[in-house]
């Protein structure tokens, strides 16, 4: 159950980078029915690892997909991890490896999207705005901020060049 000292772990070691969940272990530690990471306490917990690492300014990993030769099951769990705010998961076979990576680098679209929320961010701040609207969508700096990590996890996974800024 350590995942309930997920925070207390991040903070003690300085070596960490990453905390990781595994939800078999976890599932078998509840006596949980089944090991389903989208439902119960499962998804709370990955939750929970989530709220952890990010408070330690760690990179929290998502847990494995145990159906190793379902592709489409694991694409759907990634992309369900990304938007709970993991920055990777674990694979347990090669042929996830390729898709994981797919989920977690930003594409094309996002990375258009991004350049053009920061260009339009610079303009808002030329003209002494903290506010402005894009698409429709009110853009203030914290969503700028989110952009500015789409591109660095874009930097990151080589689908921008080190020194693309917007």
């Amino acid at each position: 159950l350590g995942v309930a000292q997920a925070l207390a772990i991040g903070r003690c070691a300085p070596g960490i980078e990453a905390l990781c969940f595994g939800h078999a272990d976890f599932a078998l530690q509840l006596g949980l029915p089944d090991a389903d990471p989208s439902r119960g306490t499962i998804y709370h917990a990955r939750c929970a690892l989530v709220l952890a690492a990010k408070a330690c300014g760690l990179a929290p990993i998502d847990t494995v997909h145990l159906a190793v030769k379902d592709e489409a099951g694991f694409r759907e769990d990634a992309a369900r991890g990304l938007h709970l705010g993991f920055e990777g998961k674990l694979c347990i076979h090669p042929r996830q490896v390729e898709i994981a990576n797919a989920v977690f680098t930003p594409g094309p679209a996002q990375i258009e999207y991004a350049r053009r929320v920061i260009a339009a961010w610079e303009d808002a701040r030329a003209s002494e705005r903290g506010v402005f609207t894009l698409d429709g969508k009110m853009i203030d700096a914290p969503l700028v901020a989110v952009q500015r990590r789409v591109l660095e996890r874009a930097r990151r996974a080589g689908a921008l060049p080190d020194t693309s800024e917007a």
